[in-house]
């Protein structure tokens, strides 16, 4: 056994990946040899098979692949094809003869590195849902502007020899917004409940004055609203077809009657009401008629140690919602191409409840766990008491485990390799599932300050990604199948051992992350959220708030697959 672990320094991990040496030949000093010549280490096979090849030495050694013996040419060269059969396989290759064994254990992956098929974009669409909260927000921004005051501006005073209508204010209910896409742009309608003008009325003839009030149960305004993403990447709203609907008047004179009356209410109607409609029209599309959204709207920021850009790069309406196109740039900037991937639309499962649906690509999952998971992982630690006795009681709980020796305390090295993948799957428990099938866990006994190997594994880890409240990031940890590479204990069930590691394994990690940097709860609020700021955009979005809902696996128009791609439900308000 070697004395002290080793574990080789992990440094930052590209989207690309990189592949790894160890494992992948073999040479033993005496008479068996064996070399697998392929697959590689950490190979993706896309939608082929598992091409297994080498040679064992002497040539009438017993060679074995996945637990089948298979035919050896007197040269000793063999070759066999394996199904992938998942995410992942771990291709075992052993060779026998004279009492020696030699094993080989490469990791595979089906489909492609998400480096290969990462679209450098992302769409999304606003949903119905979504229309109905911008439409709450812009009701609020459209009071906030101070339309009694813009209204108050323009409504027409009347003087004359007998009567003299001076207007002095203006009141309404919160404005309502309803908004519904179409083809054309965005079906807008403004609801101002309860309008009231107040105006004083001088009687000249009689030195009389008097207050009147002007109501109307409700004034609507309609418009066709065409979003516009300018040359310059400005987002702009352009009213098109503008009506505006003022419904019956409801005059009330406080303390007049009779003729007088009568006299008032026709001027109202001829000097006030009648042109108002024009008036009113105009101060709609003077403050409504283009509105200037912002922008550019692109952004740069930190993933977790990896500098990510994104862009607005296309904007349209169709009866699902608006679209958007982002171009996402990793270490680079983002295109300003629209994206040649689709758009989810109201059939995107959990599209009914959703505020908004993304299509996001595996890429970004995979950045997520190198960057915030992989180098963390990767530790040497040196672990007395009480930590100590923690694993020192899994430890001699495993199968021969009673054998180890005693000593100061126990050692850990830890080593998820650099054959792993992320994969994102249907729904949200999990949406994500990152594959580690050659996850090194090496367990030893401190003897002083040096650590003497007892224990040698190769786990195949599989981490699922759960959403938890919304858009927390949760883990949950299941080791899928490993080996035993080697242990001091003298006789051992190996599937024994792996069982009864990763039971123990499981329920270890969550105490040894919080040693090695808090634990693995990630919020996406924390890293996505709170866009806004102080443009007219930022005011109507305020802070986002994400809460997601629902993945599902988003196909092209021709029925094919962007390998990769899933369209990603969510809330976007709290």
């Amino acid at each position: 056994m070697r004395s002290t672990f080793l574990l080789a320094s992990l440094g930052v991990i590209s989207l690309a990946g990189c592949k790894s040496d160890y494992n992948v030949v073999t040479r033993t000093p005496g008479e068996l040899e064996l070399e697998v010549t392929s697959p590689e280490y950490g190979e993706f096979m896309g939608e082929e098979q598992v091409v297994v090849t080498g040679w064992a030495s002497p040539s009438w050694a017993t060679v074995m692949v996945e637990g089948e013996v298979v035919e050896v040419d007197e040269d000793g060269n063999f070759e066999v094809a394996l199904d992938v059969g998942g995410p992942y396989n771990v291709v075992e290759v052993e060779a026998s003869f004279g009492g020696t064994d030699l094993r080989e254990r490469i990791p595979v992956f089906s489909g492609h590195h998400p480096s290969e098929t990462w679209p450098g974009a992302a769409t999304g669409r606003i949903l119905p849902a979504g229309f109905d909260r911008l439409g709450e927000a812009l009701g609020t921004v459209i009071d906030d502007l101070g339309w009694e005051e813009s209204i108050e501006a323009v409504l027409p005073a009347y003087e004359s020899d007998y009567i003299n209508l001076y207007p002095v204010g203006v009141s309404h209910d919160p404005t309502a917004v309803v908004m519904e896409s179409t083809e054309d742009g965005l079906d807008t309608g403004l609801f101002m409940e309860n309008v009231g003008l107040e105006y004083d009325a001088e009687i000249t003839a009689f030195g009389y004055t008097d207050t009147i009030y002007v109501g109307f149960e409700e004034i609507y305004f309609g418009a066709t609203m065409v979003p516009e993403l300018t040359s310059d990447g400005l987002i702009v709203l352009n009213a098109t077809d503008p009506v505006l609907d003022l419904g019956d008047a409801d005059i009330q004179i406080l303390f007049l009657d009779g003729w007088l009356v009568e006299w008032i209410t026709d001027a109202v109607l001829d000097w006030i009401i009648e042109p108002i409609t024009d008036l009113l029209l105009g101060v709609v599309l003077d403050q409504l008629g283009t509105i200037e959204l912002g922008g550019p709207f692109a952004f740069e920021f930190d993933m977790m140690g990896t500098p990510l850009s994104a862009a607005l790069s296309d904007l349209f309406t169709d009866e699902d919602g608006m679209g958007l196109g982002l171009g996402i740039g990793i270490g680079e900037d983002a295109s300003m191409d629209p994206p040649d991937i689709p758009t989810p639309d109201t059939d995107t499962p959990g599209a009914d409840e959703a505020h908004a649906s993304f299509a996001l690509h595996e890429g970004l999952f995979q950045i997520l766990i190198e960057d915030a998971l992989i180098g963390m992982l990767a530790q040497e630690m040196q672990l007395g008491s009480p930590y100590g006795d923690i694993i020192g009681v899994g430890i001699t709980g495993l199968p021969g485990g009673d054998e180890a020796p005693s000593g100061d305390g126990w050692c850990l090295a830890i080593d998820p390799g650099t054959a792993y993948v992320v994969r994102m799957q249907e729904g949200i428990e999990p949406i994500a599932v990152a594959y580690m099938p050659d996850f090194r866990l090496d367990v030893g006994v401190m003897d002083g300050s040096d650590c003497e190997d007892w224990l040698s594994t190769s786990l195949a880890l599989e981490m699922g990604i759960v959403i938890e409240n919304g858009a927390e990031l949760g883990f949950d940890l299941q080791i899928g199948e490993g080996a035993v590479l080697d242990y001091g204990a003298s006789e051992y069930d190996e599937d024994e051992v792996v069982e009864a590691l990763s039971e123990w394994f499981g329920g270890l990690a969550p105490t040894l992350l919080s040693l090695l940097g808090g634990g693995l709860d990630l919020d996406l609020n924390s890293l996505l959220g709170g866009f806004g700021g102080d443009s007219e955009l930022g005011g109507l979005l305020g802070d986002l708030y994400i809460d997601i809902v629902d993945s599902a696996r988003l196909e092209n128009e021709d029925g094919t697959w962007t390998e990769g791609l899933y369209a990603v439900s969510m809330k976007l308000w709290d």
